[in-house]
């Protein structure tokens, strides 16, 4: 998985994913977000097992398929910065996801 997420992007869709990801969770994965790249497509998608929000990102460039769940404090932490600035989650040769945070 190689992807390039627009930060005005991220911003927008930790907007949508606060309604349905509470602070306190007696499930650990329910704090995070799903976000899948394939075909050339970017989404993310966070539920509390009642709510799902879905978020396609329009401007993400997709190197490599793939997919991978990152905690939703991480992500609030991506979405801050300037508008202009990008964020790259990829795979290393491992397998652990690195996230870089361009600024």
């Amino acid at each position: 998985m190689n992807i390039t997420l627009p930060r005005h992007q991220i911003r927008e869709a930790c907007q949508g994913f606060s309604k349905v990801i509470s602070g306190k969770t007696t499930i650990p994965v329910l704090g995070c977000v799903r976000v899948t790249a394939a075909n050339g497509e970017c989404r993310a998608e966070a539920t509390d097992l009642d709510q799902v929000v879905d978020y396609h990102f329009n401007s993400a460039e997709v190197f490599r398929d793939g997919a991978c769940i990152i905690p939703m404090s991480k992500l609030k932490e991506m979405a801050k910065g300037a508008k202009h600035e990008q964020v790259e989650v990829y795979a290393d040769a491992s397998g652990d996801i690195q996230i870089v945070n361009h600024v």
